[in-house]
C-alpha cells in the first residue's frame, strides 16, 4: 500500500515523507518503496541483538538509506529511550518546512510495541506501567502535531488519520520473567486492554483486529460523529485518492474502498465492504498460507471458526448487540451459518488470485 500511496499521490506533486517506521520488507529502504524522505528503523523495534528468543542483528536508526546509529559493537542497537520524541521532532520540522505545498506524512510510532521505551519526562506518568507511559507520550506527540498544523495555519484543510494496526499483545503476559532477558529492563509485563472485546493481537476475535479509527478534517468532516460501519485500514488509500480527486482505476486492483462518504455525511451508515475475512497467523492445514479464523458481513454477523487457543468452534455472533461476542447464535440462524463460509471462500480465492508476482510460484492450486 505504501508503494501505491506514492504512485497515486506523486501524480499530483505531493511531497511524500515517511517519518519513522515503515514495515515494508526487511533490508529494503522506505525510499526504495516510494517515499522521498525517511527517518526511523527498518523493522520492528523488538528485533534487537539482545532478543531473548531469536538471534538478531543490532537495530539501526536510519535517515533515508543511511544508517546513522546502530549502537556500539556487541550492544543491542541504538538507544530507543527518546525515539518517540525524535520522531515527533522530525515530523514537526517536516510540516514546518513543507506547509506551503501539499504533502503526505506517514508517522507510525514504534511504541507502544513491546519492549516499551519512554523519555525520562514520561516515565512513571501513568497508572498503566511502562506500556501506559508509552501511550501517554504518544498522546503528547499527537498534540505536538496538532499544534504545529495550527501554528502554520493549515489545520482546517489538513486530513489527519489516526489508527492502530492491531490490538494489545497477550504474548507479553505469557513471557516468563527468566525468558525476557534484557527486555526486563524496559518492560514490566504491562500491556493494553481491548475491553470489552475478547481476544488479542494475532487472534481473530475482536480484541486483535478491531481497532479505533479517527479522522480529523475540519473543512469537510463533521466533529463528534461516531460511525460503526464496517471499514478497514485498506480503505485509507482509496479514500485519500478520492480526496485528492485521483482516478485509481488506472492502477492494478487495490484492496479497500473509499469511505469518504461515511466520513463526510453523518447520515451515511452504509459500508462499501460486504464481507471481511479474518486470517489467523497459523498455517494449520499446511498449504503455506494462514488459515481463515472468522468472517463477518457489513450488517455485523460474525462467524467464528476458532477460539483464542486456535481450536475449531462453531460460533455466530451479532456484533451490534454483542460486541463482546458472548451470546452464541450459531444454532439460531442457519441462513447466516450457510452464507458466511461461502463468502469467506470467495474472498480467499480472490486474494489468492491477486498475490504479488514474487509469490506466484507459491500460489494455491486449489
Amino acid at each position: 500500500m505504501v508503494i501505491s500511496d506514492r504512485r497515486v499521490l506523486r501524480r499530483e506533486a505531493f511531497l511524500v515523507a515517511a517519518v519513522v517506521l515503515a514495515l515494508l520488507s526487511l533490508g529494503t529502504a522506505a525510499t526504495a518503496q516510494g517515499f522521498d524522505h525517511y527517518f526511523g528503523i527498518p523493522y520492528s523495534n523488538d528485533m534487537t541483538a539482545d532478543h531473548p528468543l531469536f538471534e538478531m542483528p543490532r537495530l539501526p536508526l536510519m535517515v533515508d538509506e543511511l544508517v546513522v546509529d546502530d549502537g556500539n559493537e556487541g550492544e543491542k542497537g541504538f538507544d530507543q529511550t527518546d525515539l518517540t520524541a525524535r520522531y515527533t521532532e522530525r515530523a514537526v520540522r517536516f510540516i514546518r518546512d513543507y506547509s506551503d505545498r501539499p504533502f503526505f506524512l506517514y508517522l507510525a510510532h514504534n511504541q507502544p510495541h513491546f519492549p516499551n521505551y519512554t523519555t525520562t519526562a514520561w516515565a512513571g506518568s501513568s497508572n498503566g506501567g511502562r506500556y501506559g507511559d508509552a501511550v501517554q507520550e504518544i498522546d503528547w506527540s499527537v498534540g505536538q502535531i496538532l499544534d504545529v498544523l495550527d501554528e502554520q495555519g493549515i489545520d482546517e484543510n489538513t486530513v489527519i488519520l489516526y489508527a492502530s494496526d492491531n490490538g494489545p499483545w497477550r504474548y507479553v503476559l505469557d513471557l516468563a520473567p527468566d525468558a525476557m532477558g534484557s527486555w526486563s529492563e524496559t518492560s514490566d509485563g504491562t500491556t493494553g486492554s481491548a475491553a470489552p472485546l475478547r481476544g488479542w493481537k494475532n487472534e481473530t476475535l475482536g480484541g486483535g483486529p478491531r481497532v479505533p479509527f479517527l479522522m480529523r478534517w475540519p473543512a469537510r468532516v463533521p466533529a463528534e460523529v461516531v460511525n460503526d460501519a464496517l471499514t478497514t485500514n485498506m480503505d485509507i488509500l482509496p479514500t485519500l485518492a478520492e480526496i485528492s480527486e485521483i482516478d485509481i482505476s488506472q492502477f492494478p486492483p487495490i484492496d479497500g474502498n473509499s469511505i469518504l462518504g461515511l466520513l463526510t455525511d453523518p447520515e451515511n451508515s452504509g459500508s462499501p465492504t460486504d464481507y471481511f475475512v479474518y486470517y489467523d497467523t497459523v498455517d494449520g492445514d499446511g498449504d503455506g498460507y494462514p488459515d481463515i479464523g472468522a468472517v463477518r458481513d457489513a450488517a455485523g454477523w460474525k462467524l467464528q471458526f476458532e477460539n483464542e487457543e486456535g481450536d475449531e468452534v462453531e460460533e455466530l455472533y451479532y456484533l451490534p448487540d454483542d460486541i463482546s461476542t458472548m451470546n452464541n447464535l450459531y444454532g439460531q440462524n442457519p441462513d447466516k451459518v450457510e452464507e458466511l463460509p461461502g463468502a469467506a471462500a470467495q474472498i480467499d480465492a480472490d486474494v489468492s488470485a491477486g498475490i504479488r508476482p514474487e509469490w506466484e510460484s507459491q500460489a494455491r492450486s486449489d
